[in-house]
């Protein structure tokens, strides 16, 4: 892992001129995005209102009437939304070493993406959950026990149809 690091940070020094430029800052995108990290470098708390926001609240900025249909657009939604059966990671808390360690892995991937410098730019939903939906998903199971339960699968389909239509919308239309 050492050897590997170490020819990542040449390999940047000799692209960027910096072991530690790893393409970011000059990065062809958004310009607001662009100048946002360099401003604020790649990871920062300022930028922490707005990933939290994004995150656990946002709704898509623009509903566009289409067909008699909405059509979600924007900069992504809370994870609630897009994902109703992630509350059930919630419903019970037994502490053991093996849920400290799936809570410390959700909490700290949260931290993180708290500050950096960009939250997904346009999306259907927070494509950064997946940083940390392995955790996440281990907590479902265990909370779920050996038979799911009725809401949990009420919960389970409504994701599945949420998403569904995230995909039809985003891609096709629903027309």
């Amino acid at each position: 892992m050492v050897l590997g690091g170490a020819f990542l940070l040449f390999y940047n020094y000799i692209r960027f001129n910096n072991a530690f430029d790893f393409g970011y800052i000059t990065i062809n995108g958004a310009s607001w995005i662009v100048s946002q990290a360099q401003k604020y470098g790649m990871f920062s708390p300022h930028f922490i209102p707005s990933n939290l926001y994004s995150m656990i609240l946002a709704f898509p900025w623009k509903l566009l009437r289409q067909c008699q249909n909405y059509l979600p657009r924007g900069s992504g939604m809370n994870i609630i939304v897009t994902t109703p059966a992630l509350v059930y990671i919630f419903r019970k808390f037994k502490f053991s070493w093996w849920t400290l360690g799936c809570w410390c892995a959700i909490l700290l991937s949260v931290v993180t993406l708290a500050m950096y410098s960009n939250n997904g730019a346009v999306q259907y939903g927070y494509r950064y959950v997946l940083d940390f939906i392995v955790p996440v998903i281990m907590l479902i199971a265990f909370t779920a026990g050996e038979k799911i339960s009725f809401p949990l699968k009420i919960l389970i389909i409504l994701s599945i149809l949420v998403n569904y239509y995230g995909i039809l919308s985003w891609y096709h239309g629903i027309c």
